[in-house]
């Protein structure tokens, strides 16, 4: 075997590896049930899915059938038809590129750029019709640098804008494609041969044909039920900043697009290297600095663009590289032939470290199946069946929607995000998220004339019921002040519905005995409440990396929603035990920070265990919290608090309490808040009783008749 072809193949290898590490996750895209419905609603025989899903919608759409395609895999494979498809997408991609790699080895340094392109496309990859736009780019391309007769050409254009705009929300990027790639000259000859030019028509009329490729695309991209209106909602959503402030509604994901433009200006580096050596001077500056722009541009413009703008980069990557391969560039830098595969096994160990979960942009791990967060098994799906009535919901993100809308009950959704965007809704939505968090329950008059007041957008809406994703925790908080109550305590999509209204009095009642059982009652969660049951394979932890502690945080994040910090607490026990990752300790030390603040609001003081645990986590900062800084911390017994904070702090609660020697009140009331947290209610009444027994500081006694006034009616007999 040949040095080259040996390179070759372990460049396959290595690419291949980097692909399935990067990519293969259990299905996260937040709009999945959201695009499924939409499916769902075309095959039942509609050509306007969104309005017939949303009260509020009076618009055809663009892209009707981006979610046909996801709908039958659903229908043919269920949960694991769509787990295939990003993993299928990636190989399919990597064909591609491996078709492209002649002449090239890891001894190349743009090869070392693939991993961090690969990390920008996985979002694009998901079962949902973003998918699409990838796949319409990367067919354009291809016929932009096949020799083909310009006939030809301008029927492919044609048809692959017919259905892209079906069924793919952007194909403005095929414009942007177009406009770029036709005004290059060497843009047909990327080919293995250099003897594939472009047709001499189409040489010497190359002005004409991008203009003729231009209408041909234009002209396709109408051939929807939006008509040419779909190219005006394809630009809002290029750059959705530049039509209204979606920040209440989808907040900016700062990290991506810093990370974008570090792996941007690495790609540019490696493009300028390579134009000086092989400028074709008929082709102007300015029309390389405009390729170079485009992928910068788009990702400023919206953080969703960055998987078009990654297969951007990637195709022009292939161009050059296969460009410098024609012309038998030689290395410059011989030495490099030995960094390359240490560079190439480093980036191999950031991929694995990503894909383990603790990466420093992503805690998504290794896996199959389908995210917890979409998990809507979770959810009570009797909360919307009303019998012989049908109500309307609001939500403020498409996950929610997406969840209401797939259940398909009586409950009717009021809107989508993208759909209110493109409708001009969008203002009236970030407005009753203002007012639902400034507590602007009563009308009030707005600058423009028009009245606030989440109340009267409510009822003007006609919503019975709100869901909200657990993730909006400063949303759910401000609903505690509120009517509303949360219906569910199981799923990261949160109904709230309003005690006001008695066709949900009896699931008020029973939500309010969920939560008193939970925070204080006799309830021992284990890890087998946060398994896929089916639906989701860990690969990391089959392979010894522990369970994933992201179902434990969020369950712990909708308690602290709720206000119940101790069921808060109590939730990130079974994972505790088994997994050291560092978002877990952050959620730890952040419900202990609201059980010293609860203390702090009962009795005037934070105990001693939440002082000396606060202390332990964060050494340098706990004096910063007011209610910390009067806290009496007794010096005897130093050695066995030491002892019980590291079985405490591992999760190892039952030997925390044998480690203490309870001498003293505050020992006793640190091994009754152990037996809250392990939920056994008999002996935390025990030990409450010994603190209340003996002669305690005023504080401590008002916090222990406080936990056992809430422990008592839960009692188990």
């Amino acid at each position: 075997m040949s040095p080259r072809v040996a390179s070759h193949k372990w460049l396959f290898w290595w690419l291949g590896i980097i692909t399935l590490l990067s990519v293969q996750r259990p299905v996260f895209s937040p709009n999945l049930w959201w695009h499924l419905s939409r499916g769902r609603e075309v095959a039942s025989g509609t050509f306007s899915p969104a309005r017939s899903l949303l009260s509020l919608e009076t618009a055809s759409e663009a892209d009707w059938a981006g979610g046909v395609p996801f709908y039958l895999l659903w229908s043919i494979g269920g949960i694991h038809a769509l787990a295939a498809v990003p993993l299928l997408a990636a190989l399919g991609l990597l064909g591609f590129v491996s078709r492209q790699r002649s002449g090239m080895s890891l001894a190349k340094l743009p090869w070392l750029l693939l991993p961090p392109l690969w990390w920008t496309l996985r979002d694009g990859l998901q079962p949902t019709p973003e998918l699409f736009d990838l796949l319409g780019l990367l067919v354009l391309w291809c016929v932009l640098e096949a020799s083909l007769t310009q006939s030809s050409r301008l029927l492919l254009t044609f048809l692959i804008f017919v259905g892209w705009a079906s069924l793919g929300p952007q194909p403005i990027w095929g414009l942007l494609l177009i406009v770029v790639r036709v005004n290059f000259p060497q843009a047909n000859s990327v080919s293995k041969s250099n003897s594939r030019k472009l047709p001499a028509t189409a040489t010497t009329s190359l002005d004409w044909l991008w203009l003729r490729l231009l209408g041909a695309a234009l002209l396709g991209g109408m051939f929807t039920p939006r008509g040419p209106l779909g190219w005006r909602d394809s630009v809002m959503m290029l750059a959705p900043s530049a039509f209204g402030d979606l920040t209440p509604l989808a907040p900016p994901d700062l990290l991506a697009s810093v990370s974008f433009c570090l792996l941007w200006c690495l790609w540019v580096t490696s493009n300028v290297r390579s134009a000086r050596t092989h400028h074709d001077e008929s082709t102007p500056l300015p029309l390389y600095i405009l390729n170079w722009s485009i992928p910068l541009l788009g990702a400023w413009l919206s953080p969703a663009n960055i998987p078009v703008c990654g297969l951007w980069m990637l195709l022009e990557f292939l161009h050059t590289a296969n460009t410098v391969a024609e012309q038998k560039m030689p290395l410059r830098v011989p030495a490099f032939k030995i960094v390359a595969p240490v560079v190439a096994t480093l980036l191999l160990g950031i991929v694995a470290l990503d894909a383990s979960g603790r990466g420093p942009t992503c805690n998504r791990r290794l896996g199959w199946g389908i995210a917890q967060e979409l998990d809507l098994r979770l959810l009570d799906a009797r909360l919307f069946s009303i019998p012989e009535e049908t109500a309307i919901a609001w939500a403020p993100d498409g996950r929610s929607v997406g969840v209401v809308t797939w259940l398909d009950g009586n409950v009717r959704i009021a809107d989508h995000p993208q759909r209110a965007f493109l409708g001009g809704r969008q203002q009236q939505h970030a407005a009753l998220i203002r007012d639902l968090l400034g507590a602007h329950r009563a009308r009030y008059r707005l600058d423009d004339g028009s009245w606030g007041g989440w109340v009267h957008q409510l009822a003007a809406w006609n919503v019975d019921m709100l869901v909200l994703p657990v993730e909006k925790q400063d949303l759910c908080r401000s609903l505690q002040s509120t009517p509303w109550t949360p219906a569910d305590l199981d799923s990261p999509t949160i109904p709230f519905v309003s005690g006001e209204d008695l066709r949900f009095a009896s699931v008020v009642l029973e939500s309010l005995q969920q939560q008193d059982f939970v925070d204080t009652g006799p309830w021992q969660p284990t890890a087998d409440i946060y398994a896929g049951q089916g639906w989701r394979i860990d690969v990391v932890e089959l392979l010894g990396g522990g369970p994933d502690p992201g179902p434990a945080i969020r369950q712990s994040q909708l308690f602290r929603s709720q206000a119940i910090p101790m069921a808060a607490l109590r939730a990130l026990r079974p994972m505790r035990k088994l997994t050291d990752h560092p978002s877990l300790k952050a959620e730890f030390e952040t419900c202990t920070t609201d059980l010293a603040y609860q203390e702090w609001l009962t009795s005037g003081q934070s105990s001693e265990l939440r002082y000396r645990v606060l202390n332990v986590l964060r050494p340098n900062g706990h004096a910063v919290e007011p209610f910390l800084s009067s806290v009496s911390i007794e010096d005897s017994d130093a050695e066995a608090w030491d002892r019980f904070l590291e079985q405490y702090l591992h999760g190892q609660l039952a030997s925390a309490i044998s480690s203490l020697p309870l001498h003293t009140p505050q020992q006793h009331y640190a091994a009754a808040l152990l037996w809250i947290e392990l939920g056994d209610s008999n002996q935390a009444l025990a030990s409450l009783e010994r603190v209340l027994t003996g002669e305690v500081s005023r504080p401590l006694q008002i916090a222990a008749r406080h936990w056992k006034q809430q422990i008592q009616p839960l009692e188990q007999p």
